[in-house]
């Protein structure tokens, strides 16, 4: 009996509840809800195994569509300005389980107008020498840059703001905001050259973030025939539905994330530093890099290098014979000297510029003009000019004000230089009088 009794303690307990299975994904949230300021959102999520997760709408896509069971899934959110709200879903898989997330978006209760568009930036920084910092460029360095070019940009109107990108194009957060730096091999080089199509700047292109969802700048020294250059950029491109002029236009760029060749602006790493403060400085790193963010947008340069033949397709700009200004300030500046040798020029005098248009004086002051400049304005015409590349082009981040975008977006990482013709717009450096190298506000 005893041992019946011993046989009987070392058993189950048959109506003991079953264990439960341990999830293979466990997401935080079964709705996701975004008002017009969101552009990302990561989902709090818990996989044993590698995940998939695919959206049904264009509006809101992860940035990869697969990874490891501890890689994050960001979402990338297109803010809704259609005036409509609208929905979809988001499957994530692993381990044979699938979760599904609504998606919602209310429609934009502002007037289109006054929504501030958030433009992703990654500065990639090529560099040969660690030490050198102008090369490596310091830490928090273009963070800073691009603060400043925001305050340029807020203070005239334009309501655009450029954001240092958290991720890149896979969702891997950047172990810096808006920077990814790259070792090359090369001392310096010409920067029309690594805009374009040949093939000692192909292998570059492959650094490029998806160009739909950020704006690549790349830092690096300029030479060849771009040594006194201080920035380089292309214009965008528009639908043949929403052309503007003086920009090409192309169909189908919905269709690309990246091309077979370097695309974005390029900032000559030789002024870096360099900004306006007591003395006025030529080579201002935020005039410059706010100057090519603005051919990024669609601008045109405020004068001409031919005569009076060429403008920048707005009117309520001064238009000045740029060759014929620098001609008449050094014959300006010739005789000024010679009646008062201890005359002290200041930036009013180094201005001053003749109006095409009218034939009056006026003192330069627009971000697109260069040489002596106050650089601090943007006209009307022109913030309108940037807002219809940012509602229509495919080629930027950002809402657009028709379903101009597919909402299959294929990636082809194949464009060919002749699909996507690159339409270039420099910056030379600001000429420079020796003497006058930094002159006073």
């Amino acid at each position: 009996m005893l041992g019946l009794l011993a046989m009987a303690g070392c058993g189950t307990d048959d109506n003991a509840p079953a264990a439960e299975p341990e999830a293979a994904i466990v997401v935080s949230t079964e709705k996701y809800s975004w008002d017009a300021t969101v552009t990302e959102q990561q989902v709090e999520m818990t996989a044993k195994s590698r995940w998939t997760a695919k959206s049904n709408v264009g509006w809101c896509e992860p940035w990869k569509s697969s990874g490891d069971a501890d890689d994050k899934l960001v979402l990338w959110v297109s803010p809704n300005i259609t005036g409509t709200a609208r929905s979809g879903e988001l499957k994530v898989t692993s381990g044979g389980e699938t979760k599904t997330i609504r998606l919602e978006q209310p429609a934009y209760s502002g007037s289109v107008d006054n929504y501030e568009y958030k433009l992703p930036v990654v500065f990639h920084v090529l560099w040969k020498d660690r030490n050198d910092d102008k090369q490596y460029v310091k830490k928090g360095r273009l963070a800073e840059i691009i603060k400043k070019v925001n305050k340029l940009y807020s203070d005239n109107g334009v309501k655009v703001q450029f954001e240092m990108a958290k991720y890149d194009e896979d969702g891997n957060e950047l172990e810096e905001a808006g920077v990814m730096r790259h070792e090359v091999d090369f001392d310096d080089f010409d920067p029309e050259v690594f805009l374009s199509d040949d093939p000692s700047a192909k292998p570059y292109a492959k650094l490029g973030q998806n160009y739909k969802r950020f704006i690549n700048l790349y830092t690096f020294k300029f030479g060849g025939d771009g040594e006194d250059v201080l920035g380089i950029s292309p214009l965008p491109m528009m639908p043949k539905k929403h052309p503007l002029d003086s920009l090409a236009t192309q169909d189908g760029l919905e269709n690309y994330t990246h091309v077979s060749t370097p695309w974005g602006c390029c900032i000559n790493n030789e002024s870096l530093y360099s900004e306006s403060d007591k003395y006025y400085k030529q080579d201002d790193i935020i005039v410059t890099v706010a100057h090519e963010l603005g051919h990024y947008l669609g601008l045109l340069h405020t004068f001409s290098q031919n005569g009076c033949e060429e403008d920048d397709a707005c009117s309520d700009t001064k238009l000045s014979n740029y060759p014929w200004y620098l001609e008449t300030l050094e014959q300006r500046i010739a005789e000024q000297l010679e009646a008062d040798p201890d005359y002290q020029f200041n930036l009013i005098d180094l201005t001053n510029r003749l109006d095409c248009i009218s034939n009056t004086w006026f003192n330069a002051d627009n971000i697109m003009d260069y040489a002596y400049c106050l650089s601090n304005v943007f006209s009307k015409q022109q913030t309108a000019r940037m807002r219809h590349v940012l509602y229509y082009c495919a080629m930027l981040n950002g809402p657009k004000l028709e379903d101009y975008l597919s909402a299959s977006r294929s990636v082809s990482r194949g464009a060919s230089a002749q699909e996507i013709p690159q339409v270039l717009s420099g910056c030379p450096s600001r000429p420079t009088i020796t003497k006058w190298a930094t002159v006073g506000r």
